[in-house]
């Protein structure tokens, strides 16, 4: 059947088919693996083990942790299970994490193998943006957080000087419920909740930045969140 723009979507089984042979020429040409190797080289083993054959299907969701507990058996030690090579694994962060970086540059997933995806392109990221210390985030996620920190100072417009000083004791009930009243009509109510779920870190961590303020902006206060919420 025709889609609207009169091209007939792949059958299943093609797709899967075009997204392994996407797989192993994107290692090919960024991991340099020779075409006559690609089938018996470590990683390829490793990755066949683990059943990661596709790029769009399997490769790109790959964690680093999954990374770093591959195996392969080894013809060369009779079959034996081994762990892949500390070498090799850094070489599969590296080229997930350009995969993710450029997508979340483009707003969307790259073409790993697109004639501007370049070996040299994707060794300069290596060399000077890629720090194997940083957990992998998928492009997706990456870009729902830029866009939830935007939209909350967008429609928010967070303001510390909305959040009056607390000066007297006598009056923490009255002080407590406007705190509250401020902290809800600015969107942030589950900074004081016992136990709130995280789904954004860079919004959550924007936020408490922000509470921080407020709460140097008051001096005289001898409140914090933790009072709020239990008194």
């Amino acid at each position: 059947m025709a889609t609207a723009a009169g091209i007939a979507p792949r059958p299943p089984m093609m797709e899967s088919h075009l997204d392994t042979l996407r797989m192993l020429t994107a290692l090919m040409n960024k991991l340099e693996i020779p075409r006559a190797n690609i089938h018996t080289h470590p990683i390829s083993l490793a990755l066949q083990k683990a059943a990661i054959l596709r790029w769009n299907g399997d490769f790109i969701y790959l964690t680093a942790d999954a990374i770093d507990k591959l195996t392969y058996n080894d013809p060369r030690a009779g079959g034996t299970e081994t762990n892949l090579q500390m070498a090799y694994k850094l070489q599969l962060r590296a080229l997930l994490s350009y995969y993710h970086e450029l997508s979340h540059k483009k707003r969307g997933g790259i073409s790993i193998n697109a004639p501007a995806r370049t070996l040299a392109e994707f060794k300069e990221f290596w060399v000077t943006s890629y720090d194997p210390t940083h957990p992998i985030v998928p492009w997706w996620k990456m870009t729902a957080k830029s866009e939830g920190l935007s939209n909350w100072n967008k429609s928010i417009k967070p303001n510390a000087r909305d959040f009056k000083p607390f000066r007297e004791m006598n009056l923490w009930i009255e002080y407590k419920e406007s705190f509250l009243i401020t902290l809800e009509a600015q969107n942030l109510t589950h900074l004081v909740e016992k136990s709130p779920i995280i789904h954004d870190d860079d919004l959550d961590s924007a936020q408490w930045k922000f509470l921080f303020k407020v709460m140097k902006l008051t001096p005289q206060s001898q409140v914090n969140c933790q009072e709020v919420h239990y008194r």
